[in-house]
């Protein structure tokens, strides 16, 4: 899907701008991207049936979360947590670039799902609901998520969240920064459920973004 270079080093110096330099050695770090054949087919046809056009380009969008972030988080270490419908993205960013990438079943929807299951509702119903238990304060409130519905999901995302971490990583991390993105309606039981993994150290806050 995509090839798209994160750094360039021009004689053992990050240079944003390279070209017209001249330098004796240059060192690339480049981001790579891909999917099968068949599921790239699929999608791509179905896009070209829904819009009407036959270029049809697929780039990855974590790529594109990371380039938009590196300026707002001028940081060199840090995770950036993707919660989606179905799955969470999680990536790793070791000395300014994207240094691994995964993923874990365990999104929105899947919260959405245990509330359907616990109270017999409709996903209409289910997500008002959400958005009443975690909207009884402006901010992130321990006593609004003291259900137990809440603190068991709770629970389960961040035993999800440690695990891809410390597959990231190689190791048992705590890391100083975190960005999040989600919708407004979920940021606070993510952010929460973060913070109860232990992954983040004590000192730091979670940093919640929200991308459109």
């Amino acid at each position: 899907l995509d090839t798209k270079i994160m750094d360039v080093y021009l004689n053992g110096y990050r240079v944003d701008e390279p070209e017209g330099k001249e330098t004796r050695s240059i060192d690339l770090h480049i981001y790579i991207s891909a999917t099968d054949e068949t599921t790239h087919q699929v999608i791509a046809v179905a896009l070209q049936k829904a819009t009407h056009r036959m270029d049809i380009d697929m780039h990855a969008y974590s790529f594109a979360v990371f380039r938009a972030l590196r300026h707002v988080l001028p940081l060199a270490h840090y995770l950036i947590a993707e919660v989606e419908g179905e799955i969470s993205s999680l990536h790793y960013i070791k000395d300014g670039i994207i240094a691994a990438s995964t993923s874990f079943p365990y999104g929105k929807n899947t919260l959405l799902r245990r509330i359907m299951k616990e109270k017999h509702m409709s996903a209409l119903t289910a997500g008002s609901l959400l958005r009443l238990m975690l909207d009884e304060q402006s901010h992130l409130s321990e006593l609004a998520l003291e259900r137990d519905l809440l603190q068991e999901e709770a629970g389960r995302f961040g035993a999800l969240l440690k695990v891809a971490t410390e597959n990231l990583t190689k190791q048992h991390l705590s890391v100083p920064h975190l960005a999040l993105l989600t919708e407004d309606k979920t940021a606070t039981f993510f952010s929460y459920a973060i913070k109860k993994s232990g992954i983040i150290s004590t000192k730091t806050e979670t940093g919640r973004t929200q991308m459109r």
